[in-house]
């Protein structure tokens, strides 16, 4: 709703992005705002090798493909993201990451969330 609300500020009104300046985000998913630059320094900071060097190739693996038709199809963008995000370090990091790449854009309150149960694989409970 905010952001149709702010959508809609700035289509019915060309100073509106003068006045509006700062956001809130009240649900942000941890794996799902690990951008490119982010993914690239959660796997140099825990030594993984990712799937490809190809930036656009990678850019695909973190996003919701053009053609998706299903939960299924929309979820397998978070299997790379999971992967930089099963140790404490890589959990830290990818907060802090996160949080500076949505105050840069003007967030100032903003409420992260992640599962648990996802974030196993390496040990953490």
């Amino acid at each position: 709703f905010i952001k149709r609300f702010i959508y809609s500020i700035w289509n019915k009104n060309s100073n509106a992005t003068q006045k509006i300046k700062k956001f809130i985000d009240l649900h942000c998913h941890l794996d799902g705002a690990i951008t490119l630059d982010i993914a690239k320094k959660l796997a140099a900071l825990q030594n993984i090798t990712l799937p490809t060097n190809n930036d656009t190739e990678l850019e695909a693996l973190l996003s919701v493909p053009d053609d998706c038709e299903s939960l299924n199809d929309f979820l397998e963008c978070f299997e790379l993201p999971l992967t930089l995000l099963q140790t404490p370090e890589g959990l830290t990091e990818a907060v802090r990451l996160v949080s500076d790449n949505i105050e840069s854009q003007g967030v100032i309150y903003a409420e992260l969330r992640w599962a648990p149960q996802l974030h196993t694989d390496k040990g953490m409970t």
